[in-house]
């Protein structure tokens, strides 16, 4: 059992970290799409498989999976897991900063549908929360990576 959790604790933090190196290619083949996809889900599936598995490690991987299926244009899985991961960002054991990511999640999603109502709520709804709930150098970085999220 402990070198399986090992297993998995090294897996899900290696399979994030890649997701997270493709995420920020400005370009991708499709290989690297599908590579990118993949990693993100075989880190939620790892962390999922750790006995202390926690709703901040999930809504992470979720957000992450958002992002990742928003850049590949599946709109509906994009949907699916930026909703889940603003659903578990609001549980008390998960920092404000979480919360945040989610509703920019979402309106990259709206960005990518072509929403330009939803993703004017979900991008305003991200900036009145990080006004409100995060610190002044969390609230400015977060806005800053905001901005990248366009239309």
């Amino acid at each position: 059992m402990k070198d399986e959790q090992a297993g998995h604790r090294f897996f899900t933090a290696h399979c994030f970290a890649e997701a997270w190196r493709l995420i920020s290619c400005p370009e991708r083949t499709a290989t690297e799409d599908e590579e990118m996809v993949l990693a993100s889900l075989a880190s939620l599936w790892h962390v999922q498989k750790l006995v202390d598995c926690n709703n901040k490690d999930l809504t992470e991987r979720y957000w992450q999976l958002s992002t990742v299926f928003s850049l590949v244009g599946d709109v509906t899985r994009a949907r699916r897991y930026g909703e889940r991961s603003l659903d578990m960002s609001k549980s008390d054991d998960v920092p404000d900063i979480n919360e945040a990511y989610a509703y920019a999640a979402l309106a990259r999603v709206e960005a990518v549908a072509g929403d330009e109502r939803a993703f004017s709520k979900y991008r305003d709804k991200a900036i009145v929360f990080a006004k409100e709930k995060l610190t002044p150098y969390l609230s400015r970085e977060f806005l800053a990576d905001l901005e990248t999220i366009k239309m």
